[in-house]
């Protein structure tokens, strides 16, 4: 019914064509299909489009795609397959799909087994019937996925290599993020020697609270500020480079000494003394 209604309105259809030239530029092609004093109407086709009078710079008459369709179709018969279906097809060359719609669809009205029309209407046949291609597709077990028609499996696998693809962008980024971690670190702490370098140079010695041990333990002593000279600049000791020093030996206790022989006993013994 309601194909009939849009057949029968085309037919009422007056059949001027023309085109509209607007102020400012701009055009709108198509046949007027009611005037009045500040308004006219536009059938375009696909719809009807009203423009004020003072958009308007003027009118050129003459034939449209549409205008032809409408006159052609009003030379038909209700009944005439094939020359609504003729009809259609020229319609749809010159871009009118609306009208070409309309043409194709009193066609398979009157014949439903139009392969012709049902195919130009994006209808497919399955199992002796036409059906839309969504229709055929469900029924063949297809799901929709980003605009095209897949099996389940296809789209298991397509999201499951996508996942894996997100997890590894993941991974790599998580490792150059590391990366860049340790090269900060490293630079700060490149920058943070450079800086303990340049102070001690400036001071011309050891920093203050640093102890500098010679070769074989000797120390070196504090540098001193304003008295004295200063050592030059050294490394922190190595306590565990030093040699250990030598263990202390016991002192040995002094020999006895003989006591002196009695006067008494050798003049004794010797009777000059």
């Amino acid at each position: 019914m309601k194909r009939a209604l849009l057949v029968a309105l085309f037919l009422a259809t007056p059949l001027s064509a023309d085109e509209v030239f607007l102020r400012g530029g701009g055009r709108v092609k198509g046949i007027i299909v009611e005037r009045s004093d500040s308004t006219i109407v536009v059938d375009v086709g696909a719809g009807r489009v009203g423009i004020p009078r003072a958009r308007i710079e003027r009118i050129l008459e003459g034939r449209t795609p549409l205008s032809t369709y409408l006159e052609r179709a009003s030379r038909l018969a209700a009944g005439d397959v094939q020359g609504w279906l003729a009809l259609g097809l020229w319609a749809q060359d010159q871009d009118l799909q609306t009208q070409a719609r309309a043409a194709f669809e009193r066609v398979v009205d009157l014949d439903p087994g139009n392969a012709t029309a049902q195919k130009a209407l994006g209808r497919v046949l399955l199992a002796e019937a036409w059906v839309t291609a969504e229709e055929s597709y469900r029924a063949r077990g297809y799901v929709p996925f980003e605009g095209s028609w897949i099996t389940p499996g296809e789209r298991e696998s397509i999201l499951a290599q996508r996942a894996e693809e997100a997890r590894a962008e993941r991974g790599k980024a998580e490792a150059d993020a590391r990366v860049r971690e340790a090269e900060a670190r490293a630079r700060a702490a490149e920058a943070e020697a450079q800086r303990a370098e340049a102070a001690a140079a400036s001071d011309g010695g050891i920093p203050i609270g640093w102890g500098a041990w010679g070769p074989w333990g000797t120390t070196w002593g504090w540098p001193t500020h304003g008295s004295g000279p200063r050592r030059p600049f050294a490394r922190p000791p190595c306590l565990s480079c030093a040699p250990p020093a030598p263990a202390p030996q016991p002192t040995p206790a002094p020999e006895p000494r003989p006591a002196p022989r009695a006067r008494t006993a050798v003049k004794a013994l010797n009777p000059r003394h």
